[in-house]
């Protein structure tokens, strides 16, 4: 593993040697946020080991090769061996995190707050800033290749180059943007500031359709030619990728998460009634409902079997994807309100106490 020390005895991280795998890079896993790692373990785990933050977490932990990242309210960054759970560096930030930050590439980028709000991007491989762009985001940010996508509190949608920072361009929508972005084949599809779900072309910005969802977007995940969308008033719906077309349309009634998980033909929520929704991907019919003790604020993730979700009531949870009935939970030191993560062989979260935890076989 490869560490080097930057000015003010920060420390930042590298990949391995020849470049890795990324199993969680971002916000829902991946630019389509299904949140979901067939590899991942199905339960009952155990634990592996667990570690202090020193700060509550800012978005879920993110799993790369033999590393497990995860950026805090400290400010600052953390790098732990993905295996023996030990501490290889922290690096402090200048600011509070305000977007969740991603892997795209050998940089890890972030939205920072302060008085001058900004993207910014850290280059690993040489330990600096490779570039900044202004303006604040407070949704997680998306990526795929060498294209980063943020939707900002302006209610701009931008488009830039992961390398540069150069605004490929920008689209002004409505009033603050607050839901992740979710990238499917060519189309960016975003929430447009108030009660309508966008498609912008991914190429120039264009915009390719408009639906109105009735309140604003929560979530939103794309998947089998479907983009899938939660609304603040507890709505779910399916959407033709390519038209817009409505297919169906589910009436929870719910605050849901800020994130779905789509994992064979089920797609998992949850809610601040305290439970976890599973949802036919292709019909819209309530598959399951489950019980909760305490709101389920971060997004679930899934692995080929199970959703793994953690609650406001300090649990971790793990319960069939068919069925819905409980197949794990593990009692947390606090409140686990960011997303969970997965990877090969592994399940992470991290706790308000500022503990991250990660579960295997």
């Amino acid at each position: 593993m490869l560490l080097t020390a930057g000015c003010a005895g920060k420390l930042f991280y590298l990949p391995l040697p020849g470049g890795t795998a990324v199993e969680w890079s971002q916000w829902g896993g991946g630019p389509e946020g299904r949140a979901r790692v067939l590899g991942a373990p199905d339960a009952p785990l155990r634990l592996l080991w667990q570690q202090s933050l020193g700060a509550a977490p800012v978005g879920s932990p993110l799993v790369e090769g033999e590393l497990i990242l995860q950026l805090s309210a400290g400010p600052s960054l953390l790098a732990f061996d993905r295996y023996r759970g030990q501490r290889l560096g922290r690096r402090g930030l200048d600011a509070q995190v305000s977007a969740a930050g991603m892997l795209l590439g050998t940089r890890l980028v972030a939205g920072e707050a302060g008085p001058k709000p900004v993207l910014r991007s850290y280059e690993r491989w040489e330990n600096k800033v490779a570039w900044t762009y202004k303006g604040l985001a407070c949704a997680p940010l998306t990526g795929r290749g060498d294209t980063l996508l943020a939707a900002l509190n302006s209610g701009m949608v931008v488009a830039l180059d992961g390398a540069t920072g150069k605004c490929l361009w920008q689209v002004q929508l409505g009033g603050p943007l607050w839901a992740a972005p979710a990238l499917g084949a060519d189309a960016v599809f975003v929430g447009d500031g108030g009660q309508g779900l966008v498609a912008l072309e991914l190429a120039g910005g264009t915009q390719r359709w408009q639906q109105d969802l009735g309140a604003p977007l929560r979530a939103v995940v794309v998947g089998e030619g479907l983009v899938y969308a939660a609304t603040a008033r507890g709505t779910v719906l399916a959407c033709s990728a390519d038209s817009g077309s409505v297919r169906w349309r589910t009436e929870l009634k719910v605050l849901p998460a800020a994130g779905m998980a789509l994992v064979g033909g089920v797609l998992a929520l949850g809610a601040a009634d305290c439970s976890l929704y599973g949802v036919e991907a292709q019909t819209g019919q309530l598959r399951w409902q489950f019980s909760t003790e305490g709101v389920v604020s971060g997004a679930p993730a899934g692995s080929a079997g199970v959703f793994y979700a953690g609650s406001s009531g300090g649990y971790l949870y793990a319960v069939e994807r068919e069925t819905g009935r409980l197949a794990w939970k593990y009692q947390l030191d606090g409140p686990a309100l960011q997303p969970v993560a997965l990877g090969e062989g592994l399940v992470a979260v991290a706790t308000e106490e500022g503990t991250l935890y990660v579960f295997g076989k």
